[in-house]
């Protein structure tokens, strides 16, 4: 599990990231502060499907959790659950997003293995 913050709006603008990212997706905390990065290493086949649901939540103050894919430094794919919540001020308006990723890649593959085959 790895933490973070982002300040609100659309492009993803990390602030904080906890240093457990490093061993999950092999990149250390300084590039998830980078302008984009975000934008980089997200699955393009998830691009539309996250991003559409990222501007929803951001518009909407709602709660973000979705299942996606990343890229990890090695170019291998990592699935991650990604949830964030809005965090408020004293008169419920929203400041920023605090979230976390968990790889569930493991989950992923145990499920795709419990498929029955295509017959």
């Amino acid at each position: 599990l790895a933490t973070y913050i982002n300040d609100l709006g659309v492009p993803i603008c990390t602030r904080y990231m906890s240093p457990q990212i490093e061993s999950m997706l092999g990149y250390p905390v300084s590039r998830w502060l980078e302008p984009d990065f975000y934008d980089e290493i997200l699955h393009p086949d998830d691009r539309p499907r996250v991003m559409a649901e990222v501007e929803r939540t951001h518009r909407t103050g709602e709660n973000f959790k979705l299942e996606y894919r990343l890229i990890h430094a090695d170019g291998s794919i990592v699935h991650v659950l990604d949830e964030t919540v809005a965090v408020r001020d004293d008169e419920y308006r929203p400041i920023m997003r605090q979230g976390y990723f968990v790889d569930i890649t493991d989950r992923r593959s145990q499920r795709a293995s419990l498929r029955p085959a295509a017959s």
